[in-house]
Order: C-alpha cells, then structure tokens, then sequence
C-alpha cells in the first residue's frame, strides 16, 4: 500500500516523540527503583537507631535501679546483718510496684541463700550459682544482660538483668537479679514499620525473637534460614524468601547489632514496596507520555494536513500548466518555499 505525504509525517512525528518517550520512561522507572531502594533502606537504618536507643533508654532505666540497690547499705550488709531484711525487702516491694514490667527481684548469696519478691519457692536443690544470670554477672563484673527465656514462675518471656554485690569491705557475696517482662517493649517495638509494610524484628544473639508482629512468634527460633545465615556471615543485609500466609514473599532485611546487650535489631521489608512504589512512578510517567504522545500526533497531523494542501495546490497548478493552460497564476501565498516554487512555476508561463 503505497503511504501519502501526510501519513508519512504523522509516522514519522509519532516516531520522533514515543521512541524518547519510552527510553525516558523505561530510565525514569529503572533511576526511580534505584532511589526508592535507597530511600527505604535509609528508612530502615534510621528506623533500627531510632528503635536501639528506644530499647537502650528502656533498659538504662532498670540497669541504673539495679546499680543503685547493689549499693544500698541494707543489701551490702545482708550476710553480717540477717535482720536488714526487714529493710531490704519492702525495697524489692517498692521496685516491683513502680516497675510495671519488671516480673521479680531477688538477691542469691554465695551460699545459695535466696531472698525474692514476690515471695517464690524453689525446688529442692535448686543452685543460683549455676544460672546465666549470677554466672554473666560474676564473669563481667558488671551489671549483665541474659538471654531471653521462659520464667518458670510466670511462664512469661522474660530478660534478667543482674550485678554482682560487695559488702562492705568490697568482699564478693553475691548477686542480685531482676526479671523484666518483654511484652511492652515487644509492643512498643511493633508500633514502628518500615515502609508501607516492612516492619522490625527484635532477635537475642542465639536468634531467639524478642519482638514480631505475630505475637504467636515470639520466643521461638528466627523463622529464616536465609537470615540465620547472613548473621553467622556478619553480613548487614540479605535478601530471602519467606512464606506467610500460604504465600512466598520475596523480602529484604538490615541487621543492627546493639553495642549493649548483644540484641540485634532486624529491619524486615517487602521487595513489592518498592516495585509498588516504582510502578506509581511508572504510571504516571505512562499518562503523561501518552498525553504528550496524542498531543504530538494531533500536531503532525495539523502540520502534515497544512503540508499536503499547499502540496496539492502546487500539484493541480502544475496540472493546469501541462494541459496547455498558461494563463494559470498561482495563488500560493505562504511566505515560505511553497511559495517560492509557485513564483518559479509562474516564471515559466506566460501570463
């Protein structure tokens, strides 16, 4: 099929227009992935410094009561003075009241003499010496932080913080605990996200979960051997796979390790948040190229329709002039080349 003057140009102009539209568009869709990637796992690192020193000022809190009872004279002076007691521990009472999450307090001598608030009983040869809490405390000299674990007592997840006491000759004779229960700290930690859906994920160094937004989570094993892993790896990120739902989501995540306790802080996100968000860029890229994209065919098809019509008039002119009239003048008055090759024709005749 042979293809006019003007059908050539409006393929022409629409040519000229969508193929800059579409590389634009494909590199505006690619730069978007690039920026939108960059701006989530800046949202996620900030998030992780954001939640590190919400969990840090959390736990300063119960580290600086702890430090300051290992100080109290009615603590330090217990095995010289069994009677303080009485002193000691309507001061457990008072810390339990005040602190809302905290679970027990209790001070384990060398001689596995326990003094607890709430009052609790232990099984029969029962040795405080042999728990993380009083060993971590002994080793570190300093106050400590276990693992998560299950209390027997409460049955809750909890963390211990511990000290090692001194009497008052700065002789060692034991240590004193407390159980901090982790659910508020959990709820608070799952207030935050990341993104549209990403959200963070509290691990202990054993990669137990401390935080998750499936409660039902909490206290067992992280649930990615992806993760597992990139951590022993010391990697900081890691994309991985991960079933929820009946569903393989494809997600990516970034480790915080905090310098306190050893915890480390995951910031878990949705690849598709990404693609979702790169996709609105992409589409509205979409609208405006095809807007732009009729607006230029409009336009070649106004310019190429102007084009022909001067084109045909030259044509019929010529026509005229090859059936033996001369007497033909031409009415082209264009202003342009059109005109020009008219004023040529009409040199040729004689009028």
């Amino acid at each position: 099929m042979k293809l006019g003057i003007k059908n050539k140009m409006i393929i022409m102009f629409t040519l000229l227009i969508s193929i800059p539209l579409i590389v634009l568009g494909i590199s505006a869709y690619k730069r978007s992935l690039n920026i939108i990637d960059g701006d989530l796992k800046e949202l996620a690192s900030s998030t992780m410094n954001g939640i590190e020193i919400s969990i840090d000022n959390y736990l300063n809190g119960y580290s600086e009561s702890i430090d300051m009872m290992s100080n109290n004279i009615d603590v330090k002076s217990i095995v010289d003075k069994p009677e303080y007691k009485e002193f000691m521990m309507p001061m457990f009472k008072d810390f339990i009241d005040s602190h809302k999450d905290s679970i027990s307090i209790y001070l384990a001598l060398e001689d596995k003499t326990m003094y607890t608030y709430p009052s609790a009983e232990y099984e029969d040869g029962f040795d405080p010496k042999q728990r993380p809490w009083y060993q971590n405390a002994v080793e570190t000299n300093a106050i400590s932080w276990t693992e998560p674990y299950i209390d027997v007592h409460s049955n809750k997840l909890v963390v211990t913080a511990s000290v090692p006491i001194y009497d008052t000759n700065d002789k060692f004779i034991g240590v004193i605990g407390i159980d901090i229960d982790l659910d508020t700290l959990s709820k608070n930690i799952n207030k935050m996200t990341i993104g549209s859906n990403g959200y963070p994920i509290l691990i202990s160094p054993n990669k137990l979960m401390m935080s998750h937004k499936k409660t039902e989570k909490i206290g067992k094993t992280l649930d990615s051997n992806e993760l597992i892993k990139a951590l022993d790896e010391n990697k900081i990120s890691s994309s991985y796979e991960l079933e929820e739902d009946g569903i393989i989501k494809s997600k990516y995540a970034q480790f915080k390790t905090m310098d306190s306790t050893g915890w480390i802080i995951i910031g878990s996100m949705y690849t598709d948040d990404i693609y979702n968000r790169a996709n609105d860029v992409l589409n509205k890229s979409l609208i405006i190229g095809v807007l732009s994209l009729l607006g230029a065919v409009f336009i070649a098809y106004i310019f190429s329709n102007y084009i022909n019509k001067q084109i045909k008039s030259i044509v019929g002119y010529t026509q005229n002039i090859k059936s033996g009239d001369l007497t033909v003048k031409s009415s082209i008055k264009t202003g342009d080349e059109f005109e020009d090759l008219a004023d040529t024709f009409d040199g040729t005749v004689i009028h």
